[in-house]
Protein backbone atom coordinates (compact mmCIF):
# COMPACT_ATOMS: atom_id res chain seq x y z
CA UNK A 1 0.00 0.00 0.00
CA UNK A 2 1.39 3.28 -0.49
CA UNK A 3 2.73 4.94 2.57
CA UNK A 4 2.89 8.84 1.18
CA UNK A 5 0.92 11.48 -1.29
CA UNK A 6 1.95 11.35 -5.21
CA UNK A 7 0.79 9.22 -8.39
CA UNK A 8 1.18 5.29 -8.63
CA UNK A 9 1.33 2.60 -11.04
CA UNK A 10 0.19 -0.52 -10.35
CA UNK A 11 0.67 -4.03 -12.00
CA UNK A 12 -1.19 -7.01 -11.50
CA UNK A 13 0.26 -10.38 -13.32
CA UNK A 14 -1.38 -13.42 -13.83
CA UNK A 15 0.86 -16.35 -12.58
CA UNK A 16 -1.08 -18.43 -15.24
CA UNK A 17 -0.87 -16.91 -18.33
CA UNK A 18 1.66 -14.45 -17.44
CA UNK A 19 -0.47 -12.02 -18.52
CA UNK A 20 -0.52 -8.07 -16.99
CA UNK A 21 -2.93 -5.50 -16.00
CA UNK A 22 -1.54 -2.19 -15.38
CA UNK A 23 -3.74 0.85 -13.50
CA UNK A 24 -2.31 4.32 -13.07
CA UNK A 25 -3.75 6.15 -9.87
CA UNK A 26 -2.82 8.74 -7.22
CA UNK A 27 -3.53 9.08 -3.32
CA UNK A 28 -3.93 12.65 -2.54
CA UNK A 29 -4.83 14.27 0.87
CA UNK A 30 -8.00 14.62 2.36
CA UNK A 31 -9.32 18.31 1.09
CA UNK A 32 -8.81 20.74 4.34
CA UNK A 33 -12.32 23.07 3.92
CA UNK A 34 -11.96 26.97 3.25
CA UNK A 35 -12.36 28.62 6.07
CA UNK A 36 -12.78 32.67 6.05
CA UNK A 37 -14.22 34.64 9.38
CA UNK A 38 -15.31 38.23 7.65
CA UNK A 39 -13.95 41.40 9.68
CA UNK A 40 -16.41 42.91 12.79
CA UNK A 41 -17.22 46.16 12.98
CA UNK A 42 -19.33 47.77 15.41
CA UNK A 43 -20.88 51.28 16.51
CA UNK A 44 -21.84 51.16 19.86
CA UNK A 45 -22.06 48.27 22.20
CA UNK A 46 -18.95 45.51 20.80
CA UNK A 47 -20.41 41.95 20.11
CA UNK A 48 -20.08 40.05 23.31
CA UNK A 49 -18.01 36.63 21.42
CA UNK A 50 -16.06 36.56 18.35
CA UNK A 51 -15.82 33.70 16.24
CA UNK A 52 -16.78 31.07 13.03
CA UNK A 53 -20.43 31.39 14.23
CA UNK A 54 -21.32 27.86 13.86
CA UNK A 55 -19.07 24.66 14.95
CA UNK A 56 -16.70 23.52 12.00
CA UNK A 57 -17.91 20.44 10.03
CA UNK A 58 -15.03 17.86 10.76
CA UNK A 59 -12.85 19.88 13.39
CA UNK A 60 -12.16 18.07 15.85
CA UNK A 61 -10.23 21.00 18.10
CA UNK A 62 -9.76 25.00 17.76
CA UNK A 63 -7.13 26.72 19.34
CA UNK A 64 -7.08 31.04 19.75
CA UNK A 65 -4.10 34.03 19.32
CA UNK A 66 -5.69 37.89 20.04
CA UNK A 67 -2.77 39.76 18.46
CA UNK A 68 -0.40 37.38 18.05
CA UNK A 69 -0.37 35.82 21.99
CA UNK A 70 -2.05 32.55 22.59
CA UNK A 71 -5.28 32.96 24.31
CA UNK A 72 -5.09 29.92 27.13
CA UNK A 73 -7.85 27.84 27.73
CA UNK A 74 -9.66 29.16 24.22
CA UNK A 75 -10.78 25.70 22.96
CA UNK A 76 -14.24 26.41 21.10
CA UNK A 77 -15.53 27.26 18.11
CA UNK A 78 -16.09 31.01 19.77
CA UNK A 79 -14.27 32.87 21.81
CA UNK A 80 -15.26 36.16 24.88
CA UNK A 81 -14.44 39.84 23.29
CA UNK A 82 -11.10 40.33 24.25
CA UNK A 83 -11.35 44.25 23.21
CA UNK A 84 -10.22 45.62 19.48
CA UNK A 85 -7.72 43.86 17.33
CA UNK A 86 -6.52 40.86 15.03
CA UNK A 87 -8.34 37.77 16.39
CA UNK A 88 -6.96 34.08 14.73
CA UNK A 89 -8.29 30.80 14.78
CA UNK A 90 -6.53 27.30 13.55
CA UNK A 91 -9.32 24.64 13.56
CA UNK A 92 -7.97 20.88 13.52
CA UNK A 93 -9.72 18.36 11.48
CA UNK A 94 -10.77 14.15 11.65
CA UNK A 95 -7.77 13.38 9.37
CA UNK A 96 -4.91 15.50 11.25
CA UNK A 97 -4.92 18.77 8.78
CA UNK A 98 -5.46 22.29 10.01
CA UNK A 99 -5.78 25.68 8.48
CA UNK A 100 -5.98 28.89 10.41
CA UNK A 101 -8.11 32.44 9.64
CA UNK A 102 -7.92 35.76 11.03
CA UNK A 103 -10.03 38.29 11.14
CA UNK A 104 -10.18 42.06 12.81
CA UNK A 105 -12.73 43.34 15.57
CA UNK A 106 -12.66 47.37 15.26
CA UNK A 107 -15.17 50.00 16.68
CA UNK A 108 -16.28 52.02 13.13
CA UNK A 109 -19.38 54.05 13.42
CA UNK A 110 -21.09 56.20 10.25
CA UNK A 111 -19.06 59.49 9.97
CA UNK A 112 -21.07 62.47 10.40
CA UNK A 113 -20.39 65.17 7.52
CA UNK A 114 -21.83 68.34 8.93
CA UNK A 115 -19.65 71.02 9.51
CA UNK A 116 -19.87 74.84 10.56
CA UNK A 117 -18.93 77.63 8.43
CA UNK A 118 -18.22 81.57 8.19
CA UNK A 119 -17.58 84.03 6.03
CA UNK A 120 -15.26 87.23 6.77
CA UNK A 121 -16.16 89.98 4.10
CA UNK A 122 -13.79 92.33 5.29
CA UNK A 123 -12.34 93.06 1.96
CA UNK A 124 -8.37 92.13 2.82
CA UNK A 125 -9.52 89.58 1.31
CA UNK A 126 -12.94 88.34 1.43
CA UNK A 127 -12.87 84.41 2.65
CA UNK A 128 -14.84 81.85 3.96
CA UNK A 129 -13.97 79.20 6.97
CA UNK A 130 -15.34 75.56 7.08
CA UNK A 131 -14.51 73.79 10.25
CA UNK A 132 -15.62 70.43 11.66
CA UNK A 133 -17.05 69.53 14.82
CA UNK A 134 -14.39 67.49 16.83
CA UNK A 135 -16.72 64.89 17.94
CA UNK A 136 -17.32 63.69 14.59
CA UNK A 137 -13.64 63.50 13.37
CA UNK A 138 -12.43 60.12 14.75
CA UNK A 139 -14.94 58.53 12.15
CA UNK A 140 -12.88 60.34 9.14
CA UNK A 141 -10.34 58.74 6.90
CA UNK A 142 -10.74 61.19 4.18
CA UNK A 143 -12.69 64.53 3.37
CA UNK A 144 -13.23 66.78 0.47
CA UNK A 145 -14.80 70.48 0.68
CA UNK A 146 -16.22 71.46 -3.06
CA UNK A 147 -17.01 75.46 -3.06
CA UNK A 148 -19.68 76.33 -5.69
CA UNK A 149 -20.95 80.07 -6.57
CA UNK A 150 -23.82 81.47 -8.06
CA UNK A 151 -24.38 85.13 -8.53
CA UNK A 152 -27.34 85.51 -10.60
CA UNK A 153 -30.61 86.75 -9.87
CA UNK A 154 -32.03 83.25 -8.68
CA UNK A 155 -33.43 82.88 -5.06
CA UNK A 156 -33.76 79.45 -5.26
CA UNK A 157 -31.16 77.36 -4.58
CA UNK A 158 -32.09 74.17 -6.13
CA UNK A 159 -32.77 76.39 -9.51
CA UNK A 160 -29.56 77.76 -9.07
CA UNK A 161 -27.04 77.14 -11.79
CA UNK A 162 -23.68 76.29 -9.95
CA UNK A 163 -20.26 76.68 -10.87
CA UNK A 164 -17.04 75.46 -9.16
CA UNK A 165 -14.79 77.45 -7.86
CA UNK A 166 -12.75 76.18 -5.17
CA UNK A 167 -11.98 72.25 -4.02
CA UNK A 168 -9.74 71.10 -0.80
CA UNK A 169 -9.34 67.41 0.01
CA UNK A 170 -7.13 66.07 2.93
CA UNK A 171 -6.44 62.74 4.95
CA UNK A 172 -5.18 64.27 8.64
CA UNK A 173 -5.68 67.35 10.54
CA UNK A 174 -9.53 67.21 10.19
CA UNK A 175 -10.01 69.26 13.26
CA UNK A 176 -7.50 72.33 11.43
CA UNK A 177 -10.37 74.72 10.07
CA UNK A 178 -9.75 75.44 6.37
CA UNK A 179 -9.98 79.02 4.43
CA UNK A 180 -11.09 79.77 0.99
CA UNK A 181 -10.20 83.32 0.20
CA UNK A 182 -9.30 85.52 -2.13
CA UNK A 183 -11.83 86.80 -5.17
CA UNK A 184 -13.44 83.60 -5.33
CA UNK A 185 -15.29 84.79 -2.23
CA UNK A 186 -17.48 88.04 -3.30
CA UNK A 187 -20.58 89.59 -1.43
CA UNK A 188 -23.62 89.22 -3.10
CA UNK A 189 -23.11 85.91 -4.55
CA UNK A 190 -24.64 82.50 -2.90
CA UNK A 191 -22.50 79.27 -2.35
CA UNK A 192 -23.30 75.96 -2.22
CA UNK A 193 -21.04 73.68 -0.23
CA UNK A 194 -20.25 70.28 -0.36
CA UNK A 195 -18.75 68.14 2.54
CA UNK A 196 -18.12 64.41 1.68
CA UNK A 197 -16.24 62.11 4.00
CA UNK A 198 -15.41 58.38 3.54
CA UNK A 199 -14.47 55.73 6.43
CA UNK A 200 -12.53 52.59 5.35
CA UNK A 201 -13.81 50.15 7.43
CA UNK A 202 -17.49 51.34 5.84
CA UNK A 203 -16.12 51.74 2.88
CA UNK A 204 -18.38 54.22 1.81
CA UNK A 205 -18.51 57.79 1.68
CA UNK A 206 -21.22 60.30 3.69
CA UNK A 207 -22.40 63.97 2.07
CA UNK A 208 -23.46 67.19 3.82
CA UNK A 209 -24.26 70.24 1.41
CA UNK A 210 -25.50 74.28 2.91
CA UNK A 211 -26.08 77.15 1.21
CA UNK A 212 -25.39 80.27 1.93
CA UNK A 213 -25.97 83.66 0.57
CA UNK A 214 -22.21 85.63 1.57
CA UNK A 215 -24.23 89.27 2.69
CA UNK A 216 -26.71 88.35 4.79
CA UNK A 217 -25.28 90.26 7.66
CA UNK A 218 -26.02 93.86 7.20
CA UNK A 219 -25.54 96.95 9.67
CA UNK A 220 -25.85 100.85 10.30
CA UNK A 221 -23.46 103.11 11.81
CA UNK A 222 -24.91 106.60 12.65
CA UNK A 223 -23.86 108.85 13.05
CA UNK A 224 -21.06 108.68 10.53
CA UNK A 225 -18.56 111.00 11.13
CA UNK A 226 -19.52 111.25 14.84
CA UNK A 227 -17.86 114.20 17.02
CA UNK A 228 -15.60 112.93 19.80
CA UNK A 229 -17.56 112.33 22.91
CA UNK A 230 -21.03 112.12 20.95
CA UNK A 231 -23.00 108.68 21.21
CA UNK A 232 -23.14 106.81 17.91
CA UNK A 233 -25.05 103.64 17.23
CA UNK A 234 -24.71 100.55 15.27
CA UNK A 235 -28.21 98.91 13.98
CA UNK A 236 -28.78 95.60 12.35
CA UNK A 237 -30.26 95.61 9.21
CA UNK A 238 -30.77 92.06 8.77
CA UNK A 239 -31.95 89.27 10.39
CA UNK A 240 -29.82 87.85 13.07
CA UNK A 241 -30.01 84.33 15.21
CA UNK A 242 -29.22 85.75 18.82
CA UNK A 243 -26.78 87.90 19.53
CA UNK A 244 -24.27 89.70 16.82
CA UNK A 245 -20.35 90.84 18.57
CA UNK A 246 -19.62 94.07 17.87
CA UNK A 247 -15.76 95.24 18.45
CA UNK A 248 -14.22 98.62 17.85
CA UNK A 249 -10.55 98.91 16.92
CA UNK A 250 -8.16 101.24 16.52
CA UNK A 251 -7.53 100.98 13.15
CA UNK A 252 -3.46 102.44 13.96
CA UNK A 253 -2.76 99.72 16.66
CA UNK A 254 -5.27 97.25 16.21
CA UNK A 255 -6.41 97.09 19.34
CA UNK A 256 -10.22 96.39 20.59
CA UNK A 257 -11.09 100.10 22.48
CA UNK A 258 -15.00 99.25 22.57
CA UNK A 259 -17.46 95.92 22.47
CA UNK A 260 -20.68 94.47 23.09
CA UNK A 261 -23.34 92.67 21.48
CA UNK A 262 -26.03 93.76 18.70
CA UNK A 263 -29.35 92.23 18.50
CA UNK A 264 -32.43 92.83 15.95
CA UNK A 265 -34.16 94.70 19.03
CA UNK A 266 -31.11 95.99 20.85
CA UNK A 267 -28.29 98.47 19.10
CA UNK A 268 -24.81 98.85 20.27
CA UNK A 269 -24.43 102.07 21.65
CA UNK A 270 -20.91 103.92 22.28
CA UNK A 271 -18.57 107.01 22.38
CA UNK A 272 -15.06 107.96 21.78
CA UNK A 273 -12.93 110.71 22.58
CA UNK A 274 -9.82 110.39 20.44
CA UNK A 275 -6.88 112.36 20.80
CA UNK A 276 -6.64 114.15 17.73
CA UNK A 277 -9.03 115.21 14.88
CA UNK A 278 -10.06 112.47 12.46
CA UNK A 279 -9.32 109.56 13.77
CA UNK A 280 -10.28 106.10 12.00
CA UNK A 281 -11.68 102.92 13.80
CA UNK A 282 -12.48 99.54 12.18
CA UNK A 283 -16.35 98.47 13.63
CA UNK A 284 -16.51 94.95 13.62
CA UNK A 285 -19.71 93.25 13.81
CA UNK A 286 -19.71 89.23 13.88
CA UNK A 287 -22.34 86.96 13.62
CA UNK A 288 -22.54 83.07 13.77
CA UNK A 289 -22.24 82.80 10.29
CA UNK A 290 -20.29 86.18 8.67
CA UNK A 291 -17.89 89.08 10.17
CA UNK A 292 -18.45 92.74 8.54
CA UNK A 293 -16.03 95.41 8.94
CA UNK A 294 -16.87 99.02 8.64
CA UNK A 295 -15.01 102.25 8.93
CA UNK A 296 -16.17 104.67 11.42
CA UNK A 297 -14.44 108.28 11.72
CA UNK A 298 -14.39 110.79 14.89
CA UNK A 299 -14.04 114.46 14.29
Amino acid sequence: MPDDYGSYLLIVTDDVTGCTVTHNFSVQPTPVPSLSIRDVYYCEAAPRTVGTGFPVTGAVSYSWTYNGNPVPGATNYYLPNMGDGEYCVTVTYTNGCSNTTCFMVEQCCDPDPKFNFSFNLTGSPNSLTVSNDPANTPDYDYEQFRLYRYCGSETDPTMMTWSLVATMGRTTNFNVPYTFAGSMIQEGCWYKIVHNVSSDCRQMSYTYNQYHYAGSLRFTLSPNPVLRGEIFKVTLDSEVDGEALVEILDMMTGKVVLKGTVTNSSPFTGSLSSKSENTMYAVRVTSDQETVIKQLMVK
